[in-house]
């Protein structure tokens, strides 16, 4: 029977820990544990989105308590020339200030599911950790702030894309990663959600090895049905073992 390492898996922006890549990983006789970041973009009901971040924001309240004001006093006076200046007062202020808002959301999200997966890390004790897109961002904040020192698998790490959504130098925060000896980064050419362009920049900037393969676009889910996600976990085990 193969032995494979302890996994630790790290989902995607909109996916979560049970998807399709944990049950066929499980099925393949892999021991994978995945920690619920609850993150998404727009989805009100996972407490770390973007959009839950965007609407917490002390910025946002204010807007809306004053915008809220002016409906009420136009309701009270039974006129709806206040409403209609409420409405254009809300969409010029989102216009002038909905990008920073929206830039400061994502970093918060991003800090968040950083410490859920710090978390994780503490009570799982993984051999491997695997980072799935946004998850790949997250995993690879984690070797960068040192909370995680062993080897890791990255599929489409949507690093770079992170970066730019914060409105930070992405090239900049990889500056001194020592992380490239026990890295892997897959990625597929067709894949229409995060560039090949990113791996190809990170690969060249820190040293880490990079295989572009055909698997079924951003997903991967090709490397699942061929084995090359579980001879690469067992690979960069094995490297790991060896250079302990």
């Amino acid at each position: 029977m193969t032995s494979y390492p302890r996994v630790m898996f790290v989902h995607g922006l909109e996916s979560g820990p049970s998807g399709d890549k944990v049950q066929q990983l499980r099925a393949a006789g892999v021991d994978v544990s995945a920690a619920d970041m609850r993150m998404s973009l727009k989805r009100l009901d996972r407490h770390h989105s973007v959009m839950r971040n965007i609407l917490r924001s002390p910025e946002v309240h204010m807007a809306a308590a004053g915008a809220a004001a002016m409906v009420g006093a136009g309701l009270l006076r039974k006129k709806m020339w206040p409403v209609a200046l409420a409405g254009v007062g809300i969409g010029a202020w989102w216009t002038a200030r909905g990008e920073e808002v929206t830039r400061q959301a994502v970093c918060t999200s991003y800090e968040q599911c950083v410490e859920v997966q710090r978390r994780m890390l503490a009570t799982f004790k993984p051999d491997v950790v695997l980072g799935s897109s946004w998850g790949g961002a997250i995993t690879l904040e984690l070797m960068l702030r040192g909370h995680w020192k062993g080897p890791a698998v990255l599929l489409a790490p949507a690093f770079h894309a992170a970066h730019r959504r914060m409105g930070l130098d992405a090239a900049a925060r990889l500056e001194g990663f020592d992380g490239a000896s026990r890295t892997l980064i897959f990625h597929d050419p067709s894949d229409d959600t995060v560039p090949l362009a990113d791996s190809e920049r990170l690969s060249a900037q820190t040293g880490t090895e990079l295989r572009a393969v055909s698997a079924g676009g951003h997903r991967l889910m090709g490397l699942l049905t061929d084995g090359q996600l579980t001879g690469a976990l067992k690979q960069v085990g094995e490297l790991a073992q060896v250079a302990g």
